[in-house]
């Protein structure tokens, strides 16, 4: 047992599926801080296996219910029977959307010049 999983093991209370599941996944030459899908949190560090997996297991986690929202906004097969139906699913739409884009420019913000750089691509492929 390597010291990062035994010290794992000590601060984090798994039962014994997830400690085994774990386990398997350092034996197979990864660390305990590193996931299957290289899936990175909202600051740039990778996501823990253990979280990765819990993430991929709740359905109502915060992540994944930003993730559900964020599909939703993007649906364009939905029938309104109103106007105003049709109103109001656009102004959601568009807070889901406007609160994505500004959780990604904080997180590029952490990106030594990656901001600038990103808004040129994005003017380039715009062909503003």
């Amino acid at each position: 047992m390597s010291p990062e999983f035994r010290e794992y093991l000590e601060k984090h209370d798994l039962d014994e599926d997830e400690a085994f599941l774990l386990e398997e996944w350092v034996n197979s030459g990864h660390s305990v801080y590193e996931n299957p899908w290289n899936q990175y949190d909202d600051y740039g560090q990778e996501i823990p296996f253990m979280k990765w997996y819990w993430r991929q297991k709740d359905p109502l986690h915060p992540a994944n219910r930003r993730k559900a929202l964020l599909n939703e906004a993007m649906r364009t097969d939905i029938k309104f029977s109103t106007t105003e139906e049709e109103l109001m699913f656009l102004r959601k739409s568009q807070y889901i959307l406007r609160e994505e884009i500004i959780l990604y420019r904080r997180f590029l913000a952490g990106c030594n010049g990656e901001v600038s750089r990103f808004e040129q691509y994005r003017l380039r492929e715009a062909g503003e």
